[in-house]
């Protein structure tokens, strides 16, 4: 029954994360647009993160960390200043009989503190728009019970980074999930700069 649930799940987030990139395309080529003028400055960072709940919290008692991916667009660029758009999404891998996925989009700043090595330590800043959806099954003497938990909210993440390179940074990062969650992690990026 638990392998059923979990497949029908898996099938069925995939392809609300697949849908999407089809919205932050539209936006992403919006802010282009409106900010051309500064195109040299213009890059696509991707990247992959991890995060750990806070313990004691509602939702770590079903789940311990999250994964995920983001997708960010450096659309203007002032002095020591960095302006961008951000989405993504995560999820967990390690809820028995239930799945927690989390997708998000919204704007933010990034700030150049100093140079170390000649590369940049940095502070970012951002906050958006969030959709929470958990699923869960119960087991009763009767049978299975399946239940669904959807929610809209905001998404505010604090981070402070370092660029290994050029292209490459790390950053860790503290999140607060609308009022569900905060969580604690760490993000591995690359920036590659686009003229378009």
């Amino acid at each position: 029954m638990f392998k059923m649930f979990n497949s029908r799940l898996t099938h069925s987030i995939k392809i609300r994360i697949l849908k999407t990139p089809c919205y932050i395309i539209i936006l992403l080529i919006g802010l282009q647009q409106g900010y051309g003028q500064d195109k040299k400055n213009n890059g696509i960072q991707i990247g992959i993160t991890a995060s750990f709940l806070q313990e004691g919290s509602e939702l770590s008692n079903s789940y311990n960390n999250l994964f995920g991916a983001e997708l960010n667009y450096f659309f203007l660029k002032k002095e020591k200043v960095n302006y961008f758009a951000t989405s993504g999404f995560s999820s967990d891998i390690d809820g028995l009989g239930s799945a927690l996925t989390t997708i998000n989009i919204g704007a933010g700043i990034q700030y150049d503190i100093l140079n170390i090595w000649g590369k940049s330590l940095y502070g970012s800043i951002s906050a958006g728009a969030l959709y929470f959806h958990e699923e869960f099954s119960t087991q009763l003497i009767e049978g299975t019970i399946q239940s669904t938990f959807k929610e809209f909210g905001f998404k505010v993440n604090l981070g402070i980074g370092y660029y290994i390179s050029k292209k490459i940074n790390m950053q860790f990062n503290l999140t607060q999930l609308h009022n569900l969650e905060t969580t604690f992690g760490l993000g591995l990026y690359y920036l590659s700069l686009i003229h378009i």
